[in-house]
């Protein structure tokens, strides 16, 4: 059941008055957080979490890109919250669906050269970008990762204890976890991943994939993803009918600009505006047809209340639409046509 406040919160942001509406995203985050201190809670301790933000609800729930300047899409992300209730302190079981389900985490680099760390989670949001684009696979998304190994305390580790690997896919609710290294010989680049059984632990399947250099990591990934799919034992005939666009295609080719973007995405996780678009820039000055990185520029400068410059990226992302995968494209487009009332029905 919807707590009262949370009802009349709900009620407010739909108001057909404009002037009875929340004004601001400021202000609705405000509501919120108030809310947020208010809701009772069982005797059962988690690790601590800040208080949840408006920005912070679209990262945390899968909508980071339906983070958009109409207070109607808001409303809709805040009946999402409220039902999936984040502030129980049960620990979430696997949703049930005929789908497997799947955890990429962070990989470990072997490589002894530090200056290759930002491929740990590199080749994750990569994995996690291909294969989402399945429609046999439940994929959990980078920004519920980063949280929860945020919550864990585990964003800097180098590898996972088998009892983080089940806290993840608890909190997750996902059935399989998928974990990896990258090693490398002169210019060979060598990615070895494991897919095992989030509830015991046990290893299905194992593979390991070579490229050529930085530049080869992308080709490395569109492989995996095939193989990590015949894993699931899914038939030819699935594999070969299911979308599977290569994932420069959907992201970059370039390896620097892709670098910039994951610290873009890492600040933006963090709360971090300015820091977002500072990497994205630089993403894009690389990469100009980056679709990706526009979309997260546009969100940032809604953060800091420059809406006419994110409509204005946000609108770039739209008319780069064609170099993501079908999912994000649709975020994208709602980002865009929430930007008018004569277009918010698109958007819903």
């Amino acid at each position: 059941q919807i707590p009262d406040d949370l009802s009349n919160l709900i009620l407010k942001s739909l108001e057909k008055d404009k002037d009875s509406r929340f004004q601001s995203a400021g202000e609705l985050r405000s509501e919120l957080e108030n809310i947020e201190k208010g809701i009772p809670t069982t005797d059962r301790e988690i690790p601590k979490r800040k208080a949840i933000t408006s920005k912070e609800i679209t990262v945390t729930f899968g909508l980071k890109r339906l983070f958009i300047p109409a207070v109607v899409i808001v409303a809709l992300a805040i009946i999402a919250v409220v039902l999936w209730q984040p502030w129980s302190k049960k620990v979430p079981t696997p949703l049930p669906s005929d789908k497997p389900s799947l955890a990429v985490m962070y990989f470990e680099n072997n490589t002894g050269d530090e200056s290759l760390d930002h491929w740990r989670k590199g080749i994750s949001e990569m994995l996690i970008t291909d294969l989402t684009q399945s429609k046999y696979l439940e994929v959990l998304s980078g920004d519920k990762l980063f949280n929860i190994l945020n919550q864990l305390n585990q964003l800097d580790a180098k590898s996972y204890s088998s009892e983080v690997l089940a806290e993840v896919a608890s909190r997750g609710r996902v059935n399989h976890i998928l974990r990896g290294s990258y090693s490398k010989a002169g210019d060979i680049i060598r990615i070895d991943i494991m897919l095992q059984d989030a509830g015991t632990g046990k290893s299905i399947a194992t593979e390991s994939v070579e490229g050529r250099g930085e530049e080869g990591i992308f080709s490395i990934v569109d492989d995996l993803t095939r193989k990590v799919k015949a894993s699931f034992k899914f038939s030819e005939e699935k594999i070969a009918n299911d979308l599977d666009k290569q994932v420069e295609e959907i992201t970059t080719s370039s390896p620097e600009a892709y670098k910039y973007y994951l610290e873009g995405v890492k600040f933006y996780n963090m709360g971090d505006d300015r820091k977002t678009i500072e990497f994205m820039e630089k993403a894009v000055a690389v990469d100009s047809g980056f679709a990706s990185a526009y979309s997260y520029m546009s969100f940032a400068y809604w953060g800091l209340n420059m809406q006419s410059v994110s409509k204005k990226y946000a609108q770039k992302a739209f008319e780069l639409r064609d170099r993501v995968s079908d999912k994000e494209r649709y975020y994208i487009e709602a980002t865009f046509y929430s930007y008018s009332e004569k277009t918010y029905d698109k958007a819903i």
